[in-house]
């Protein structure tokens, strides 16, 4: 049998199972809105062939090249850490899964007792 705690582990994951779809389904919808607003509101932060075409027509002002140039390392260093981030997540998630084999281990090897 399952101690309280792995019990209520179980029951909070499935919570989180069930929940899961909608949340994705949510997140990936605004962030669909956001891009499609980003590239009509303003394209050059979200298509590399718009800002090579304004580059090669000299149509970007001074302040806004220079401004782009500043924010190149941070964007940077942003996407830096979302991969961290990731690879944490990566961390956790097989935590969880070493306890999910361990519960499962356990209830088998109380099946076997019971069997015998």
């Amino acid at each position: 049998m399952l101690s309280a705690k792995e019990q209520d582990f179980v029951e909070r994951r499935r919570r989180l199972i069930r929940l899961w779809p909608w949340v994705a389904v949510f997140l990936l919808v605004l962030l669909g809105l956001l891009t499609a607003w980003l590239m009509l509101k303003n394209p050059m932060l979200t298509n590399p062939l718009e800002v090579a075409d304004r580059l090669a027509a000299n149509s970007i002002d001074r302040v806004t090249l220079e401004t782009m140039a500043l924010l190149l390392p941070v964007v940077m260093l942003l996407c830096l850490s979302m991969v961290a981030v990731i690879i944490l997540y990566g961390f956790a998630m097989f935590g969880n899964e070493k306890r999910y084999l361990a519960i499962v281990d356990r209830i088998n090897q109380e099946k076997v007792v019971r069997e015998l």
